[in-house]
């Protein structure tokens, strides 16, 4: 509703010490030439674009390389499957359960023996906040706590009162769930 901006771009080019030029031809439209003066980056600059360049055609590697046990639970087959192998890659000793319940049989079967735990939370026959109350401290040992969820914690943050739990946001990428296993576990 404001126009096509003439008076801005005519200004801008204006501003810049340049010119703009229009031809219009009833039924064919118009064009517009805009001449604006020739810039010569300094040497610096034209180093600072190159940088640049090669950061964007080869950004530099990132460490995902780790050590843990890992308990990963999640509903989603194709999705567990691929994250589990992801894990494996970069070094993590990784079990994997498709929910809550199958999630608590690997604990008592193994109290205490993982480093961090990562579940979905919304999954059918038990929710991840159901399943880490139902495992309580002596299952859940030492082992940092991690949701992932399409929805808000606060949501489910009520039930966790008793054990704290680390968030991140659904979708998330491979890069930053490695990077965030980092974190929590460098930091436990």
């Amino acid at each position: 509703g404001t126009g096509l901006g003439l008076a801005t771009s005519y200004g801008i080019v204006k501003q810049s010490g340049g010119y703009i030029f229009f031809d219009t031809k009833l039924g064919r439209g118009t064009t517009f030439r805009v001449f604006l003066p020739a810039y010569d980056p300094t040497a610096e600059e034209l180093n600072d674009i190159a940088e640049k360049e090669r950061a964007l055609l080869a950004p530099p590697t990132k460490d995902v390389a780790g050590r843990g046990k890992i308990l990963f639970v999640e509903d989603q087959t194709a999705v567990r499957r691929s994250i589990v192998r992801n894990l494996k890659e970069c070094g993590y000793e990784v079990e994997e359960a498709e929910n809550g319940e199958d999630a608590l049989e690997v604990l008592k079967a193994k109290p205490g023996g993982f480093d961090i735990i990562i579940s979905d939370v919304s999954m059918p026959i038990m929710t991840g906040p159901e399943m880490l109350k139902e495992a309580g401290a002596d299952m859940i040992g030492g082992a940092v706590v991690l949701f992932l969820s399409g929805y808000a914690p606060e949501s489910f943050s009520s039930m966790l009162e008793e054990y704290p739990v680390h968030y991140m946001s659904k979708p998330v990428t491979m890069e930053q769930l490695v990077g965030r296993v980092k974190e929590l576990l460098a930091a436990a």
